[in-house]
């Protein structure tokens, strides 16, 4: 059975990734399940990286990255996934600079979204996610449409979800604002589908809107152990 490494750098996708690796495998496997290794490290560091990220500066964060994932590559690990939304802005540079084999949420999101045939898609997330297009581009290559928020909406959305992170609390991201955001693109815009790039918006929103959600973390357990059966 394979070992999986999971690199924690934040609360909410670290845990929510963790418990639903661990149900998903008892639910999939009768007699063995994955080796799992959590590694999480100084989270005042990548909060401190993220700050740079909102200036324009990645370096300190690829750098975390890198060191991260040599430490977990010692546990003998066969794949890493990251649980996090917003890494995936400067996923490409990660994959390009370690060695260590990474399962993507990214493309687990896209897999799910074309799955079920979604048309039109609303992402929501940080706006280092939204304004990086990872997502978008990766829907563009399965001709899934994205709804785009303009920048105010973004950030809107955006502080709502860094208050969450800093205080623990995922009611940042229950406010007015964000509902109105979302019953105008459900409702007027025709979105039929929600992708919920935040652990706190996942526990916000997820299941509870009048069209589908995704839940990116979700969709990467499902991918990551579908690599396990590889």
């Amino acid at each position: 059975m394979k070992k999986i490494g999971i690199l924690g750098i934040c609360i909410g996708g670290t845990t929510a990734c963790y418990s639903q690796l661990l149900k998903m495998s008892l639910d999939k496997y009768e007699t063995h399940t994955p080796h799992v290794i959590v590694y999480n490290t100084d989270l005042h560091a990548y909060f401190s990286a993220f700050e740079d990220l909102s200036e324009g500066h990645d370096g300190k964060l690829l750098s975390l990255i890198h060191q991260d994932l040599e430490r977990i590559k010692t546990f003998g690990v066969d794949f890493t996934i990251i649980p996090n939304n917003t890494i995936y802005s400067v996923f490409d540079k990660i994959t390009m600079t370690n060695a260590m084999p990474l399962i993507s949420a990214v493309n687990a999101v896209k897999e799910t979204c074309r799955a079920h045939d979604y048309k039109n898609v609303l992402i929501l997330g940080t706006h280092w996610l939204l304004d990086s297009n990872v997502y978008q581009s990766s829907l563009a290559q399965e001709s899934i449409n994205n709804m785009s928020l303009t920048r105010a909406e973004r950030l809107v959305l955006h502080d709502a979800i860094m208050l969450s992170t800093r205080t623990g609390e995922s009611k940042h991201t229950a406010s007015q604002e964000i509902r109105s955001i979302l019953d105008d693109y459900i409702d007027m815009k025709g979105a039929d589908s929600v992708i919920l790039g935040c652990s706190d918006l996942v526990s916000q929103y997820h299941g509870k809107l009048s069209v589908p959600t995704v839940d990116p973390m979700n969709a990467l357990v499902s991918l990551t152990l579908a690599y396990c059966n590889k």
